[in-house]
């Protein structure tokens, strides 16, 4: 156990970092941050847990291999770290080391990085893609990278999702 940090509510790895939200919604990362990904809108690791200034009451966390999301209490998501294959959902192919919000895109209940990929759940269970289509790994057939998150069709009614390398899955 880290020192000072018992009451932890969720924890998620990336490939070479950790994030966590406390109690009070507060999220901490350390780990290696040569991309962004710890969210402190630098590139220098952290050896010890950092909290990340300004957002409080964060309901949801995931950590990608390289990239970082999170859903505030308002049901909308920031994304921060490696953005190269779109899985930032920003509508570009850029990385970020600051938390962003993604426009235009609230009701999310869940969310779940991928390696390059980054897959949200909304409150009706209808679930969103975005990053790289390789391997079929948003859920439709594409090859591209998908810079915003888009809808998986005919599927409502998903209860969980899940991600891996790249594959998506979910429960309905």
């Amino acid at each position: 156990m880290i020192d000072g940090f018992q009451n932890v509510k969720q924890i998620s790895c990336g490939g070479d970092f950790t994030a966590f939200v406390d109690q009070s919604g507060c999220v901490w990362t350390f780990g290696a941050n040569e991309q962004g990904q710890l969210g402190h809108g630098d590139r220098r690791d952290r050896i010890v847990p950092t909290m990340i200034d300004g957002f409080e009451n964060i309901k949801k966390i995931s950590c990608g291999h390289s990239h970082m999301a999170f859903i505030d209490q308002n049901d909308c998501v920031w994304t921060f770290g490696v953005g190269y294959d779109g899985q930032l959902g920003s509508g570009k192919l850029l990385s970020t080391s600051s938390p962003r919000m993604i426009e235009n895109f609230v009701g999310i209940v869940d969310v779940c990085c991928g390696t390059y990929h980054t897959v949200f759940l909304d409150r009706e269970g209808c679930v969103w893609t975005c990053g790289d289509g390789r391997h079929n790994a948003l859920g439709y057939p594409t090859n591209d990278y998908v810079l915003t998150p888009h809808k998986i069709a005919d599927h409502k009614g998903v209860k969980a999702i899940a991600c891996g390398v790249s594959m998506t899955a979910f429960i309905k």
